[in-house]
């Protein structure tokens, strides 16, 4: 039996205590960070020599004036003032002597101030494909690298975290946000693809979207016609984030508000807050491209020993209706891991430790594959996965 990885506590970033499976971290003098910049969420993590966590920092990336997702990101780059993250980022470093970026391929170009526009159109081309190492501010910064131009260097720090520890043989790790990405590790052997999930399961994109901050709807309960919500902080409800937003549509589905093919009968009202058609349609488009893509990367998770679910807010879905909405196969019941923000936690032990890794990838481009847009329509239906058929 492996230790696993294990649910943490949403409040208690793991890094901070050893749990089952947990290596503590070689020393270095002085402060250290690591820094995860997401479409949605900036998070800095402050630690010191032993890779305790001394101080995290989270905000909204400024850059959402100019899109909730890495296309509009991308056309818009000349429009954004050079710099955004860092000005966020460097008043709170202080006396770091090492950070270590990790993010999507977009974000950690866009840090670098490096034009990501090959990144847009095929053939798509990496203008950074190593790891960048550079100084400023007396401090050293490395930069992570991609898998690929839409598997970028949080999927290679998450899943460094993960190798890290006692791991299965056979794993699916999936990141879950604006761009899902998916890698299958067999046996020392690991395969990547992405796919475009739209910015729903960060809470953009909806109507009464939001992220996963204080006020957020992360979880929905209803008896008849009693509906009622958990929101983060405990706060009066402010808008739906996106376990709140899986949470809601299963609860609909159950109540026959919704039917499989996606038509919103009615939506009770929360505190005054409702979903539309459009939203329903927004998580069915995310859903969908998340379902084909795993189903295509593993035709038979049958085979799988277990699914990491990686992604800040991972750690507040209900596997139960993730499985009901078909996002994950129920095949896997039991032996889903929801393991919070993954990318982050290895980003923080390269601060600690930065060896080079040595990890390499076969990508699957699921943009060529010819079963990508029938498997996609299937996916789109809001029922439990009853096969893997490619």
């Amino acid at each position: 039996m492996r230790a696993g990885i294990g649910r943490w506590p949403v409040q208690t970033p793991p890094w901070r205590r050893p749990a089952a499976g947990w290596h503590r971290f070689p020393e270095m003098p002085g402060l250290c960070a690591a820094l995860d910049i997401g479409t949605t969420t900036v998070v800095l993590a402050l630690l010191d020599g032993q890779g305790n966590l001394v101080r995290e920092c989270r905000w909204v990336n400024p850059q959402k004036r100019w899109g909730a997702d890495v296309l509009s990101r991308l056309e818009h780059y000349h429009e954004m003032p050079r710099g955004l993250i860092r000005h966020l980022v460097d008043p709170e470093l202080g006396t770091v002597r090492r950070l270590v970026v990790t993010g999507n391929t977009v974000m950690t170009h866009i840090w670098l101030e490096t034009d990501p526009a090959p990144l847009a159109r095929s053939p798509f081309v990496i203008p950074h494909p190593d790891r960048i190492i550079t100084r400023c501010m007396g401090r050293q910064e490395i930069v992570c690298a991609p898998f690929a131009p839409y598997v970028g260097a949080d999927i290679r720090t998450g899943l460094l975290e993960v190798l890290a520890q006692d791991h299965a043989e056979r794993f699916l790790y999936m990141d879950l946000g604006t761009n899902g990405e998916l890698a299958l590790y067999d046996r020392g052997r690991i395969t990547v693809c992405s796919a475009a999930c739209g910015p729903a399961l960060e809470g953009a994109g909806i109507s009464i979207g939001m992220p996963a901050l204080p006020g957020a709807i992360a979880a929905v309960y209803h008896e008849q016609s009693d509906w009622t919500a958990a929101t983060i902080g405990g706060q009066v409800p402010a808008g739906v984030c996106g376990s709140g937003l899986i949470a809601w549509v299963d609860g609909l589905r159950q109540a026959d508000l919704v039917t499989r093919a996606g038509k919103l009968k009615a939506c009770p009202e929360i505190a005054g807050l409702a979903l539309t058609q459009q939203d329903i349609r927004m998580f069915q488009l995310a859903k969908g491209a998340l379902q084909a893509a795993w189903q295509l990367l593993v035709p038979d998770p049958a085979d799988l020993e277990e699914i990491l679910i990686a992604g800040g807010f991972s750690l507040g879905l209900d596997e139960a209706a993730c499985i009901r909405l078909g996002l994950f196969h129920p095949a896997r019941n039991g032996k889903i891991r929801f393991c919070g923000n993954t990318a982050l936690k290895g980003a923080c032990r390269l601060a600690v430790n930065p060896e080079p890794d040595d990890l390499q990838a076969q990508v699957l481009e699921l943009e060529q594959d010819p079963r990508f847009a029938e498997t996609f329509a299937r996916a789109m239906l809001l029922q439990e996965v009853s096969g893997c058929r490619t």
